[in-house]
């Protein structure tokens, strides 16, 4: 049996790996809890990180973001326009990626439904935060995400767009923290698939905690690879199934790459 100290030890290998130094320690705390009840003991740092790599790397190609943000900087002395600029930024992300397509449809479909938010908090944000220049500069955002240099980078493109006052993103795990936060609006972009990957049975419970009038569900409609294969059945019927105790108004909207659920509780 592993005692505290074990556990934070193998926390500690794992946080000090160059590929996941910068993860929010109580996401790879969770992930290491989990890992151990499965796993022999020398097995154990090995499937943590094969873990954080399903749920986290496989989906992000990373860049040199010093780099990046003086390019971005150069770009806005230019006089290019924000949204050229944020595109390529989008692009380097999975999720992200196939969403750039659909975006001048996306939130206005959605707010069509739901009315125009003034707050938006969007757990699991990932570099989606870019996409509030598409959503409008004056709404009040945060997001929460597990990785502290893309934080870093999202405030800091916020702060070089001069909407840092209205727009942030902090550290913080759907699985780990409470989220209490009251908001009009809560976005889960393709967050639930990637959460049930770590615990089984969880997204009802997610959504039933997000303090937001509207909750914001979206999943992919094709594999990694791009193939459809009956994902928008698969997950209209896995999600509707899933609410249908609760006394919720459901609408759905099908994008080109993205099937979306807006729930108002």
């Amino acid at each position: 049996m592993q005692t505290k100290q074990d556990i934070d030890k193998l926390i500690n290998k794992v946080l000090l790996s160059k590929k996941y130094k910068t993860l929010y320690r109580p996401t790879v705390q969770r992930i290491v809890e989990d890992t151990i009840s499965r796993y022999s003991e020398n097995q154990v740092e090995k499937a943590a990180k094969r873990k954080l790599h399903q749920i986290w790397g496989a989906y992000f190609v990373r860049p040199n973001f010093n780099k990046l943000l003086t390019r971005i900087d150069d770009d806005l002395k230019k006089g290019v326009d924000a949204k050229e600029i944020l595109l390529s930024i989008l692009r380097l992300q999975t999720s992200t990626n196939e969403r750039v397509t659909i975006l001048n449809d996306f939130y206005p479909q959605i707010f069509s439904i739901t009315g125009y938010p003034k707050t938006i908090t969007e757990p699991a944000c990932g570099l989606n935060a870019l996409t509030y220049f598409w959503v409008n500069s004056n709404i009040q955002y945060i997001g929460f995400d597990v990785d502290q240099e893309i934080i870093d980078f999202i405030n800091s493109v916020f702060k070089l767009f001069g909407v840092h006052q209205r727009a942030r993103v902090e550290l913080g795990d759907v699985l780990a923290d409470d989220f209490s936060r009251t908001s009009y609006m809560v976005l889960l972009l393709k967050v639930l698939p990637l959460l049930e990957h770590q615990k089984r049975g969880c997204s009802i419970e997610v959504l039933r905690k997000m303090q937001g009038k509207h909750i914001v569900v979206s999943f992919p409609i094709r594999s990694i690879s791009g193939k459809e294969r009956g994902m928008i059945d698969f997950y209209s019927k896995q999600f509707i199934d899933m609410v249908k105790t609760e006394p919720w108004k459901i609408e759905k909207l099908v994008f080109e790459t993205e099937l979306v659920f807006c729930i108002k509780k």
